[in-house]
């Protein structure tokens, strides 16, 4: 008889817990992860957050919390319209932003695979590299460049 009971306290429990609630705190931390080591939106890093977003069940108390997650993870994910990079006169500044774009794009594509000390490495590479085409395309994008706009 005391077995039954509990037995029956463990059921009680195990059906009071929430495993999604679980799951959310789990894609929390590797959210706050990814967003400290500055993981661009499209990173496939995203891809496994949002497939554990999405299998938290509907009934749980953390879907909501986990489907604001996903839209804030989606909305980053559509980015901002790229500015055009048709400037007169500084066609060797637009040829300079296309370089450091391919440079940033290759860098990306050598994370895949690295781990540990190395990926950090990387990845403060590639931050560095993101830093400078944003320098030049906001340069572009006012008339302005290192060399004062001339």
């Amino acid at each position: 008889m005391r077995s039954l009971g509990v037995l029956s306290l463990l059921f009680l429990v195990a059906a009071c817990h929430d495993a999604g609630q679980d799951t959310l705190a789990k894609v929390k931390t590797q959210y706050g992860a990814l967003v400290q080591a500055g993981t661009p939106p499209r990173s496939r890093d995203w891809d496994a957050l949002l497939r554990e977003l999405e299998s938290i069940p509907k009934s749980s108390r953390a879907r909501p919390e986990a489907e604001q997650l996903v839209r804030a993870i989606t909305t980053a994910r559509q980015g901002a319209v790229e500015r055009p990079l048709a400037v007169a006169g500084r066609a060797d500044i637009a040829a300079e932003l296309n370089a450091a774009r391919a440079e940033c794009e290759q860098l990306a594509k050598d994370l895949a695979g690295l781990e540990g000390d190395a990926r950090k490495a990387k990845l403060d590479v590639l931050s560095a590299c993101r830093r400078r085409a944003d320098a030049i395309s906001n340069a572009l994008a006012h008339g302005a460049h290192e060399d004062g706009g001339a």
